[in-house]
């Protein structure tokens, strides 16, 4: 068992915070509620029933409770269908399984097709939206929430469609040995069990319950553990490398690797790396920058008191993750005058965000030296 979990087994009490912009307040976690634990035999009667909660809530975020679904068909991309729909807890389902996306549901809204039926319960830790930013955020703290379970003694098989990407893949190994894992084929088929284990997200409308904290130091301690990686203090996350499917949110991301390359950042391309190395990097780093979007959420795992330089369109998420971490942000905004324009690609564009970092140069290599010191060269 992990020590922060023998410490919370023994009533350990640890202080999350997240103020600030995520509305979290200071708060003490208390050792989680255990008195349901050995009594899952009894579940089942019901369509959803409340198995556990592991953590109380903290103003407008939820406890972080473990569902027990029965009477329920597992398929798609990940959703439970009930006699009255799909089972969605706002805090343990994203709502944009809402959209009804043909490609997240398959056959789960049929009756044809192979149903693999589980005699005993199973755990459901994937979602449908496989964009690595949701991946993080709502489907990595199941993950870890199955995965404290077992370290509790109680395990269960984690039933997983074989159409996800191969960074969930990482990401589930992890926390799980093979054998538990059980891919299923979206396509043709479906799952039945007497019950399915459903974790919420740790989080509701992207204010992390101050748990995230000790998902936090669980996952660099299991990634450290496996492979030693480090790149630098200051790194930059690159996009000049992505194909042409993935989202450009600029038009020539080499020219923006130019600028923070001459400021000392290390040019990174994430998709270049494993998930545990991605984690270490993170956690080692002073200083992440990148152009705003999911790579950048990756400042969740680096260490409390960082900084955060974001180049583009402002993020909501991106600014609720850094006050929850207690990360100084700092914004690059080109100078247009629809800045929601930004995200699209184009010369326009990319001249707009070139021009304003070339304008930025100077205070950017001011931020490298007062970032922690109280000094402000951009807005913040």
């Amino acid at each position: 068992m992990h020590v922060w979990a023998q410490r919370l087994c023994a009533g350990w009490l640890l202080h999350g915070y997240g103020d600030g912009m995520t509305d979290v307040p200071r708060v003490a976690l208390c050792s989680p509620h255990f008195e349901r634990v050995e009594n899952v035999e009894q579940l089942g009667n019901g369509d959803v029933d409340h198995y556990l909660t592991l953590f109380p809530g903290a103003n407008k975020v939820p406890p972080v409770n473990i569902y027990a679904v029965s009477n329920g068909i597992l398929g798609g991309g990940g959703l439970i269908r009930l006699k009255n729909g799909i089972f969605g807890k706002d805090d343990a389902v994203a709502g944009y399984y809402r959209e009804a996306h043909p490609v997240w549901y398959k056959r789960l809204l049929e009756d044809e097709g192979e149903l693999l039926k589980f005699d005993g319960p199973v755990a459901t830790v994937v979602q449908p939206n496989w964009v690595y930013g949701h991946a993080i955020l709502e489907m990595l703290p199941k993950m870890f929430l199955i995965g404290y379970l077992s370290q509790l003694g109680r395990e269960f098989p984690i039933i997983v469609t074989k159409h996800a990407p191969p960074f969930l893949r990482e990401m589930l190994e992890v926390y799980f040995d093979a054998n538990k894992i059980f891919y299923y084929d979206a396509d043709r088929q479906r799952i039945s069990a007497r019950f399915f284990i459903v974790p919420s997200m740790m989080q509701r409308d992207y204010r992390l319950h101050p748990a995230v904290h000790l998902l936090v130091e669980d996952l660099v301690e299991r990634c450290r553990r496996r492979q030693q990686y480090k790149v630098s203090s200051k790194v930059f996350l690159s996009r000049s490398k992505l194909s042409a499917r993935h989202d450009q949110r600029v038009g020539n991301p080499s020219a923006i690797d130019e600028i923070f390359q001459r400021q000392g950042f290390s040019i990174v391309h994430p998709e270049e790396l494993s998930f545990k190395q991605q984690i270490q990097m993170y956690a080692d780093a002073d200083i992440i920058a990148g152009v705003a979007g999911s790579a950048l959420h990756n400042s969740m795992f680096q260490k409390r008191g960082g900084a955060v330089v974001s180049v583009g369109q402002r993020n909501d998420v991106q600014a609720k993750i850094c006050a929850f971490r207690e990360q100084r942000l700092y914004f690059i905004d080109p100078p247009t005058e629809n800045k929601t324009d930004i995200g699209v690609s184009g010369a326009k564009d990319n001249e707009a965000i070139v021009q304003s970092l070339v304008s930025f140069d100077v205070d950017l290599g001011k931020i490298m030296t007062s970032v922690f010191g109280g000094g402000l060269a951009l807005q913040e």
